[in-house]
Order: structure tokens, then C-alpha cells, then sequence
């Protein structure tokens, strides 16, 4: 039998080693029936231990915790077209952990049929092993953000190949920039529609969610209710990154700009979770 015939996956995670231990035991378990191998790029802010544990844990094929790197030209680059509350050394940081990731695979790229890109806070709660079969290698799927608009970059599975063109992005940065506004959704889902090669599948339903600090006592079900771009402003550590970035470039009408963006997207998610309770999606 043609080793291309039976699917075998590459688990590509990411970013900052956040809610691992909740997290990452959901990740291993997606995959019973099929050969899978873990690849991870980490930045290094935990301790020897920590960082012992996480190998421990996912017996990574290849990985690297590195250095966290200062990004922060990003923030006053002219070239870039800043939204109005992203932070774009944050997402430097984000797409150069993905590039690293990627790197890490590169040698083993044929070894592989298909490949889920993941980070380390991301708790799934319902299986995806069933799609395999029906991603053709050409194929990615992952979930749309803002009513259909643009695409999301919380997870996505697919053929090997076009996960590992997601994660390049950070190689085509400053040519999208000159293109698009500086957001993460616009800029993932021009890098995969430029691809002619990559069929986009995309889902409504919601394999997982990204496991906040807030999070601690929710169930599954309370947790898959939240948008995930909603309740980050919940999160103390977004919320002071964001205030400090745009005290620095706008002073105090930039803290209270951040203070009522915050605000606005609190209330909002309660209004959505109020919908959601009201159409009998009660988190009782």
C-alpha cells in the first residue's frame, strides 16, 4: 500500500505555552485511528520544568522553545495600515512562532498527508478525525469570523500542504500591508484566497474554543458559547498589553479608547450569551 493512502497528521502548535495542561490532553486525543506526529514553537517564558513537562507531555517529532523577540518596530511602521485596535508586534510575534513551527516540519513534509494548526489554550471538545477522509490534499478547513466576512485563525485542518502555506504568512507581511488593512482575518484569508492551489471549506460548527484565564470553573458548554474575539478582553494580560500600546501612541484618549472598546465588546457578548440563553442554548 501506497504510504500516501493512509492519512498520517503533523499536530503544528504554536505561540505562548497558555492553558497547556487543560489544553493540550484534548489535542492528543484527536486522533485514535490515524498516525500523528507533534511539532511545536514555543516562546520560552516558563521555567526548565514547565518546559520539561510539555515535552513529557507531547513527545514532539521536532520542537523549540525560543527566546520571546521584540517586535516592536512593528508598532510604528508607516508602511503598515493599522486597524483600530490590533497590535501589530503582537502579531509579528504570533505569525513568527507560526513560520517556526513550519520550519520545524519542513524536512518531514513528505512523511505527511494532512495536518491540524493549533495552539497550546485551544480545548477541544468534539472529535474531528471523522473530516480526515474527506480533505482531498488540496483541501483546508477552518471557521469564518465576523458573520462570513473574513476567515479565522484559531485552528484549521486540512491537506499538508495548504496548512503549512497558512503558516507562512509571515513571510508576505509587508506585501499584504501594502494591499489590505493590517488585520489579522483580512490578512489570513488574502495569503489562502491567493492561493489558486487551496480549496477553503469553511464551518460554522464549533469543534473547540480557546480556553481563557476567565474560564476556570466553566463547563465545555458555557465555554463554546463565548466568541472567542469577544471574551479575550476579559483577559487582564490582553486588556494591559492593548491599554499600554495605545497610551504610548495616543496617550490618554488612547486608554480610554481601549476602555470603551473593551466595554463595547463585554456588552456585546452578554447580549449575545442573552440570545443564546433565549433560543434555549441555557448554559444550565
Amino acid at each position: 500500500m501506497d504510504a500516501k493512502s493512509t492519512p498520517r497528521i503533523a499536530l503544528m502548535i504554536s505561540g505562548l505555552p497558555r492553558q497547556w495542561r487543560r489544553c493540550l490532553p484534548t489535542q492528543l486525543a484527536l486522533f485514535q485511528n490515524y498516525a500523528f506526529d507533534v511539532f511545536f514553537h514555543f516562546w520560552d517564558v516558563v521555567d526548565e520544568a514547565e518546559k520539561e513537562e510539555i515535552v513529557n507531555l507531547l513527545q514532539p517529532r521536532a520542537h523549540q522553545f525560543e527566546t520571546p523577540r521584540d517586535f516592536s518596530a512593528a508598532d510604528s511602521d508607516p508602511l503598515l495600515q493599522c486597524d483600530a485596535i490590533n497590535i501589530p508586534s503582537r502579531m509579528f510575534s504570533q505569525y513568527y512562532s507560526w513560520r517556526n513551527v513550519a520550519r520545524l516540519v519542513e524536512p518531514y513534509l513528505n512523511d505527511y498527508t494532512h495536518a491540524l494548526r493549533s495552539r497550546s489554550d485551544l480545548n477541544f471538545v468534539y472529535g474531528i478525525e471523522h473530516i480526515i477522509p474527506q480533505l482531498k490534499p488540496g483541501d483546508i478547513l477552518l471557521n469564518w469570523w465576523n458573520e462570513k466576512l473574513v476567515l479565522s485563525d484559531v485552528f484549521a485542518l486540512g491537506g499538508m500542504q495548504p496548512i503549512y502555506h497558512f503558516h507562512t504568512l509571515y513571510d508576505h507581511l509587508h506585501e499584504y500591508a501594502s494591499q489590505i488593512l493590517f488585520n489579522p482575518e483580512a490578512l489570513l484569508s488574502l495569503h489562502l484566497h491567493r492561493n489558486l492551489d487551496i480549496h477553503i471549506y469553511t464551518e460554522g460548527f464549533q469543534y473547540c474554543y480557546v480556553r481563557r484565564a476567565h474560564m476556570d470553573k466553566y463547563t465545555d458548554e458555557q465555554a463554546l458559547r463565548e466568541n472567542p474575539g469577544r471574551n479575550k478582553w476579559l483577559d487582564p494580560e490582553i486588556f494591559t498589553a492593548h491599554k499600554n500600546h495605545f497610551s504610548h501612541t495616543h496617550g490618554e484618549p488612547g486608554v480610554k479608547y481601549v476602555n470603551d472598546f473593551r466595554l463595547t465588546q463585554v456588552a456585546t457578548l452578554v447580549k449575545e450569551l442573552a440570545e443564546k440563553s433565549k433560543n434555549g442554548l441555557s448554559k444550565e
